[in-house]
């Protein structure tokens, strides 16, 4: 039985708080396309495939997200059975023991699968202030 489109980003989300970076790979397609079109320079608004994508994850992971949990995390279904929605709350432990938490909209196209294509949205500013960039 294959998973539903839902599980399949269930399980990328339960992947980013176990900050297992091998697992959220295992979640995506090799050519997924994965978009941050809020981010400042000079971190890219697109990464397309695992090769680009792995990095950044290592990089979060290793060097800003000492913790990462969701406080609030609403997955829905569309009537396309590819497409999910997420509305999120992280609650985050960056390293040094500073709080950081965000508001965010996910959304992602599931073939076969595997995500195949992910939006990231959340806010800019509030992350510029607590990571001091």
């Amino acid at each position: 039985m294959s998973k539903s489109s839902v599980d399949v980003v269930n399980a990328y989300l339960a992947a980013i708080k176990a900050k297992d970076v091998d697992a959220i790979m295992a979640t995506l397609s090799d050519d997924c396309q994965f978009h941050t079109p809020c981010v400042p320079p000079p971190t890219p608004k697109l990464l397309s495939g695992i090769p680009e994508i792995r990095p950044v994850f290592v990089y979060l992971f290793e060097h800003a997200f000492q913790k990462f949990s969701f406080d609030r995390l609403d997955v829905y279904q569309t009537s396309d059975p590819e497409f999910v929605t997420v509305h999120a709350h992280s609650a985050i432990t960056l390293f040094g023991d500073k709080p950081y938490g965000n508001d965010y909209a996910y959304f992602a196209r599931v073939r076969d699968g595997k995500i195949v294509e992910f939006w990231e949205f959340f806010d800019t500013t509030r992350a510029a202030v607590a990571m001091n960039v």
